[in-house]
């Protein structure tokens, strides 16, 4: 299945594209396996969720000459591979022009997000909320979920996904309700507080004590200030020397890639982290060599940085 782009014109209000890189060679390449894996294999319906820029004006320029505009000239068009297309979006856009049915996503200031950038030398989180349904919450009033109070019953993609997991698999026969569970009341569907109450309670170290101070739970900590400073002064962490205790029988490879058989120490984050594969006998990789000392590295496959 192969979606064309439908063609904007450009307005002097848009100034800057959320996706700089939109329609250009790449752009178009990075969506090819998925459109190959839907001809393949068409599914009844498709979902996408998009967050963006309001629109994307499809002019010409030598990038997209390469990009989506020489694939749309190229590009067979066949709207039955796909029954039902549907849209979930905050905008109007290219992907929502084509959609058999629009369903409005909240934008941040209408649904729940935790986010971080690199504003300094630290490492912090952030805590987005749907400015309404908190504002009736704090007035004493009970909310059930974002539709309640967003304008145009827009329903934050948290309790969209929880509730249409819950709802496609009623008896946990296809494997995915427990997902969707609450740990605290088995048998009901998992909620919005008690999910980011989780994450707040184990995976943001010092929290926990933060919040305690105050006598608040962290996801009251959270709601109350909406950012908490994991670690000021962090520094380079490519420069960081690997622990002693991290350094058992080790390898080293003509790269300078140091293998270890020393168990990886626990953390909190459950982000997955791009890593090289161990060595031969199952080393992990822990760093590498520069100047006689053993670092952290970057999170490439050499865990270097290469310049030509």
């Amino acid at each position: 299945m192969l979606l064309p782009v439908i063609n904007l014109p450009a307005r002097s209000a848009i100034k800057v594209m959320a996706n700089r890189h939109f329609a250009e060679l790449g752009d178009v390449w990075k969506h090819l396996p998925l459109a190959e894996v839907l001809r393949l294999n068409p599914p009844q319906s498709y979902w996408e969720t998009h967050a963006g820029s309001l629109c994307y004006p499809l002019t010409a320029s030598p990038t997209r000459v390469h990009g989506a505009l020489r694939f749309l000239k190229r590009a067979p068009l066949d709207p039955d591979l796909i029954g039902c297309y549907v849209a979930l979006t905050p905008t109007w856009n290219e992907t929502a022009y084509f959609a058999d049915y629009i369903l409005p996503m909240g934008h941040g200031s209408e649904r729940h997000d935790i986010h971080s950038y690199e504003t300094h030398d630290a490492q912090w989180v952030g805590f987005r909320q749907p400015v309404k349904k908190a504002a009736r919450q704090r007035l004493g009033e009970e909310v059930n979920d974002t539709r309640e109070v967003n304008p145009g019953e827009v329903w934050e993609e948290n309790e969209f996904w929880l509730d249409l997991t819950w709802r496609i698999d009623p008896d946990g026969s296809l494997g995915i309700r427990q997902f969707a569970e609450s740990k605290k009341k088995p048998g009901e569907r998992l909620g919005v507080n008690e999910y980011y109450e989780w994450i707040f309670e184990n995976s943001l170290p010092g929290l926990p004590e933060k919040a305690k101070a105050e006598d608040r739970t962290p996801l009251e900590y959270m709601r109350r200030y909406g950012v908490f400073e994991v670690q000021k002064k962090v520094g380079a962490l490519y420069e960081e020397t690997v622990p002693s205790d991290e350094l058992e029988d080790l390898t080293e490879d003509p790269f300078g890639r140091v293998f270890t058989r020393a168990p990886k120490s626990p953390s909190p984050n459950i982000v997955p982290i791009p890593t090289p594969d161990g060595d031969q006998d199952g080393r992990r990789f822990v760093g590498v060599r520069q100047n006689g000392e053993i670092k952290r590295g970057f999170p490439t496959p050499r865990h270097a940085q290469l310049r030509e």
